[in-house]
């Protein structure tokens, strides 16, 4: 399998001003705490858990990870997830009767803190929470005691070269293909810029499709474009006008794949836009869903696999506050 991940520089602010907390003691908190004070339902309603987190034993051999440990005495690796709402069937395959499951669907990403580099390391899954919502609920534990000061989590995403601008130049769009997750879908989020002309195009396209996905109780829709040979080529200006005022950061937006031409080596490439310009790397392994050795998955790919690349990125963000802790309490309490 394809494990994908996603780099963050992570901090808690105060007051939106980036501080020098050192985020395993809030970890440390949460992770011994009962499974109803680690259940927080976030404001939209989604439903998230701390459903498991590694001992936090660290040990290394010649410098090298070693599976069932952390690399660093702070660091911290726990598997967050959000429940989802809707509830699939279950049957056997070549009987007749089908049935909607009795427990609740839970989709948890295993996520890597490291505090020393403010870096935190997210596996990217299609129906796993999304890095706001761990945002979320890592900042409902935090309880400010001082009028007129909030105190939150906030992730920064580590950023690579874009790759769009390829598409502008390029003499050829071969497909654009992009995929919705239905559920609270709003045009406004997808394109929040977008002009009254092309808001028109965009209604007919997108509202038609998810309207008729619903009402076959499909959970996601596919919007597709594609040049046949015959026909002459796509209106690349205007696609590429569109295509750039399209939020990535969209919790809806599954995936929005171009191919085209790449103007550079004059082959076929393929762009994700939902991807583009984020630093993501992947790590090969065999399929599993066993915590421990997603964990030990994680550690080794920053550790040995990419030999700790990004321990200093926080540093571009300049001198960071020195935190209060006596400002607030962080709290864990039955919240659903």
């Amino acid at each position: 399998m394809e494990m994908k991940i996603q780099y963050f520089n992570v901090f808690l602010c105060r007051n939106g001003e980036k501080t020098n907390y050192d985020l395993s003691k809030l970890i440390d908190i949460i992770r011994v705490s009962s499974p109803i004070e680690r259940t927080v339902k976030l404001g939209s309603q989604h439903t998230m858990f701390m459903n498991n987190s590694r001992i936090p034993l660290h040990h290394v051999t010649n410098g090298s990870s070693l599976e069932g440990y952390e690399y660093l005495p702070r660091n911290r690796t726990v598997w967050i997830g959000k429940y989802r709402s809707e509830k699939p069937y279950e049957g056997k395959i070549g009987e007749e009767e089908i049935k909607q499951i009795d427990g609740d669907l839970f989709e948890p990403s295993v996520c890597l803190v490291i505090p020393t580099s403010h870096l935190f390391l997210m596996e990217r899954k299609f129906l796993g929470p999304s890095i706001n919502q761990i945002g979320e609920y890592l900042s409902s534990f935090i309880k400010s005691k001082v009028p007129n000061v909030k105190y939150s989590v906030k992730f920064e995403p580590l950023k690579t070269d874009s790759l769009k601008p390829l598409i502008e130049a390029s003499e050829s769009i071969k497909s654009i293909v992009i995929q919705i997750k239905n559920e609270g879908f709003q045009l406004s989020n997808l394109f929040p810029n977008i002009n009254d002309s092309n808001k028109t195009l965009l209604e007919k396209l997108f509202g038609n499709m998810i309207e008729v996905s619903e009402e076959l109780d499909i959970n996601t829709t596919t919007v597709a474009f594609k040049k046949s040979w015959y026909k002459r080529e796509m209106d690349i200006e205007r696609i590429y006008r569109i295509l750039n005022l399209l939020n990535s950061e969209d919790d809806n937006l599954i995936s929005a794949k171009v191919e085209f031409l790449n103007p550079e080596t004059h082959e076929p490439s393929e762009i994700d836009l939902k991807k583009d310009g984020f630093y993501i790397q992947e790590k090969t392994s065999s399929k599993t869903d066993d915590f421990e050795k997603l964990a030990n998955l994680m550690t080794s790919h920053y550790y040995d696999d990419q030999n700790r690349i990004k321990d200093v990125h926080y540093l571009s963000f300049g001198s960071l506050l020195s935190v209060d802790e006596s400002e607030f309490d962080i709290v864990t309490e039955n919240s659903i």
